[in-house]
C-alpha cells in the first residue's frame, strides 16, 4: 500500500502556512464582531465610569519656637520644622479631619460617617513632603467642588481642631498644677525642715572646720619627708667631698634647704593662700565662698640676695681688681696690700657664714623632724575627721538631691503652662496655603480616554483572535484529503463531496428511464474506482473490497453501489 509523503522538516513550507490561514476565513464575520464588541466596551465602561477629578495644592508650615529652647536642645530649627511637617502632615490624612473639612464645603452631612465620604465623594487624601517647611496636599473627588475647596477646609478644620486640643489640655494642665501646687509646697517645706535639722543635729559645719585644719597634714607630712631626705643627702655630700667643694659650693648646698619657700617667688607672680587660712565654715550651698582669693606678689615681699653672696660677689671683684692692680704695680704696693687685707677680711666673712649656716642647716633638719612627728601624731585624727565629713557629707548630698527634685519638677510644669499659652505643635504653628499646582476640575484624571481606547483596541483584537482560534483548535473535522490523511494518518484514495441523497439515487437510473446522470459526481466514483485499482494487491484472482463506517446511516450501501455503477 502506498505510504503517505512525510513532510521535510527542514524547510519552512508556505503552503501549510497558507492553507492554516485560509482556514479562518470562515470565521472572518465573527471576527468583526468581536473586534467591534471589544471597542464598544471601551465606550461603555467610559460613558458609565465615574469621572474622578484631582488637585494638589502647596502649604507652607510656620512653626515658631523659642531660640533658647533651640539651643539647650541642640538641634536646628530646620530639623524641627521637618519634624512638625511630618507631624501635620499625619493629622491631615486622619478620617475626623477629612469628615470635618467635607462638612465645612458641603459635601458630608451631620450624620454621614468617613466610610461613606470615601466610597462615594473623596476616595483619597493624601500629604507628600517637598522640603523642610513646605507640604504637598493631593486630593481626589467625584466632585469639582471638593477638588477645589477641600484643601483650604482641610487647614480651616485643623485649625479650629488644634485650638480646641489646645484649650482643653490648657484647661487641664492648670487644673493639675493648682492640684499639685499645694502638693509641692508642703513637699519644699518638709525638705527644707529636714535639711535645717540635719546641719543642726550632724554639726556639719563643726565637721568641716575641723577638715579644713587638718586638710594640709597628708600635703605637709609627704612635702617634710621629701625635705628631710634631700638635707640628710646634702649632708653625705658635704662629709664626704665638703674640702673640694671650697667656702662658696658649701654655702650653695647649704643655703637652698634654709629658703622658707618651696619656690623661689618673683615679682608678679600670682599664689593662692592655704585654705586653713579662711574664716567660718563653707555652706554646700554657696559656691561663691569656695573661691580662693589670689595674692599678688610685690617687690618688697621678695628677699634680697643673702649675705654670703654679696661677699662672694666682692670677693670676686676684689680678685679681679688685685690681679689687674699686679700688672702694674709690685707687691709691696700700697693698693696691692690693701686689695689684699681687704679680700682676707672678706675670705673670713665667708668662712663666718659658712659656720652660721652649718648650724642653721642642723636646726633647720631637727625642726623638720619634729615637725614631722607632730603631723604623723595628727594623721590618725585626720582620717577621722575625713571619715565623718564624707558620712555626712554623703547624707546631706542625698536631701539636697531630692530637694532638686521638687525644683526641677517646679520648672518642668512651668514650662509646659509656658507651652500651653503658646499652644500647637511643638511652640506655635500657622499652615499658609500658597495655592494649586494643578487643578484637573474640567477634564477628569480618570477614566483616561487613551487608555481605555488602548484597552478597547487590545481587548477588541484579542477576542478577534483568540475566540476564533479557539473555536478552530476544537473544531475536529476535516474539510480536505489532506487533513484526513494527516490526521488518520492512512493514505486516501478519493473524496466524495456532501450529495444531495436524491441525487445520488439518479446515478444508478438508467437515462431510458428518466435519469439524469450528474457526470462530475460519477467522475469522483470513477477516481475512488481507479485508485482501488491502482492499489490492488499482487495476488491474482477477483478483488474484494469492503466499505465500512464507524456508525450506521452514514452510506455505506449508496456508496458501494455508486462505486459498482462507476
Amino acid at each position: 500500500m502506498r505510504q503517505p509523503l512525510q513532510p521535510n522538516k527542514s524547510k519552512v513550507d508556505f503552503s501549510t502556512i497558507l492553507r492554516g490561514i485560509l482556514a479562518y476565513e470562515r470565521y472572518w464575520r465573527m471576527m468583526i464582531l468581536l473586534f467591534v464588541l471589544g471597542v464598544l466596551a471601551s465606550v461603555v465602561a467610559y460613558v458609565f465610569a465615574r469621572p474622578v477629578y484631582a488637585s494638589t495644592a502647596v502649604v507652607r508650615v510656620y512653626r515658631y519656637v523659642d531660640t533658647t529652647q533651640v539651643a539647650m536642645s541642640g538641634q536646628g530649627g530646620r530639623d524641627g520644622t521637618w519634624e512638625t511637617a511630618r507631624s501635620i502632615g499625619n493629622v491631615l490624612t486622619t478620617p475626623y479631619l477629612i469628615l470635618e473639612a467635607a462638612k465645612k464645603v458641603g459635601l458630608a452631612g451631620e450624620k454621614d460617617t468617613y466610610r461613606e465620604l470615601r466610597d462615594y465623594v473623596v476616595p483619597k487624601v493624601r500629604v507628600g513632603y517637598l522640603d523642610g517647611d513646605l507640604i504637598e496636599v493631593s486630593i481626589e473627588a467625584f466632585s469639582t467642588v471638593a477638588v477645589e475647596r477641600l484643601p483650604a477646609a482641610l487647614l480651616e478644620a485643623f485649625e479650629e481642631s488644634r485650638q480646641k486640643v489646645r484649650m482643653e489640655q490648657r484647661e487641664k494642665a492648670i487644673q493639675k498644677y493648682m492640684d499639685e501646687l499645694a502638693v509641692m509646697r508642703k513637699r519644699v517645706s518638709e525638705q527644707l525642715d529636714d535639711r535645717l535639722r540635719f546641719e543642726e543635729q550632724s554639726a556639719l559645719a563643726t565637721t568641716q572646720i575641723e577638715l579644713e585644719r587638718l586638710s594640709a597634714v597628708p600635703v605637709q607630712i609627704v612635702r617634710l619627708k621629701h625635705q628631710i631626705e634631700d638635707m640628710e643627702a646634702t649632708r653625705k655630700v658635704l662629709s664626704g667631698q665638703g674640702a673640694n667643694l671650697g667656702t662658696v659650693g658649701q654655702l650653695s648646698l647649704l643655703t637652698v634647704h634654709l629658703n622658707d619657700h618651696e619656690d623661689r617667688l618673683e615679682t608678679g607672680r600670682l599664689v593662692r593662700p592655704s585654705a586653713a587660712g579662711t574664716t567660718g565654715p563653707v555652706s554646700f550651698q554657696n559656691k561663691t565662698l569656695e573661691q580662693k582669693t589670689e595674692v599678688v606678689i610685690q617687690p618688697n615681699m621678695v628677699e634680697g640676695l643673702m649675705p654670703w653672696k654679696a661677699l662672694e660677689k666682692r670677693k670676686r671683684g676684689l680678685e679681679e681688681q688685685l690681679r689687674l692692680d699686679r700688672e702694674k704695680y709690685l707687691e709691696d704696693h700700697q693698693n696691692i696690700k690693701s686689695l689684699r687685707a681687704e679680700l682676707l677680711k672678706t675670705e673670713a666673712g665667708l668662712e663666718l657664714e659658712l659656720e652660721v649656716a652649718h648650724k642653721a642647716f642642723d636646726l633647720e633638719l631637727t625642726r623638720l623632724r619634729e615637725q614631722l612627728q607632730i603631723f604623723e601624731s595628727k594623721l590618725p585624727e585626720y582620717h577621722k575627721v575625713v571619715k565623718d565629713y564624707d558620712e555626712k557629707k554623703l547624707d546631706y548630698d542625698l536631701l539636697h538631691r531630692s530637694q532638686l527634685a521638687w525644683d526641677m519638677a517646679y520648672e518642668k510644669l512651668a514650662k509646659q503652662i509656658e507651652g500651653f499659652e503658646l499652644g500647637g505643635i511643638d511652640g506655635a504653628v500657622r499652615l499658609e496655603m500658597k495655592g494649586f499646582t494643578e487643578m484637573r476640575n474640567f477634564i477628569p484624571i480618570s477614566p483616561s480616554k487613551s487608555k481605555l481606547a488602548t484597552l478597547g483596541l487590545l481587548l477588541g483584537v484579542g477576542m478577534a483572535i483568540g475566540i476564533p482560534f479557539a473555536l478552530h483548535r476544537m473544531d475536529t473535522s476535516v474539510s480536505s484529503l489532506a487533513e484526513f490523511e494527516s490526521s488518520l494518518g492512512i493514505l486516501g484514495i478519493g473524496l466524495i463531496p456532501r450529495t444531495d441523497p436524491e441525487m445520488l439515487n439518479e446515478i444508478n437510473r438508467s437515462p431510458a428511464v428518466g435519469g439524469i446522470v450528474p457526470n462530475a459526481l460519477l467522475e469522483n466514483f470513477r477516481l475512488v474506482r481507479s485508485s482501488i485499482l491502482l492499489n490492488a494487491s499482487g495476488k491474482e484472482g477477483e478483488q474484494v473490497i469492503m466499505v465500512t463506517s464507524a456508525r450506521p446511516g452514514e452510506g455505506k450501501s449508496t456508496l458501494a453501489c455508486n462505486l459498482g455503477w462507476a
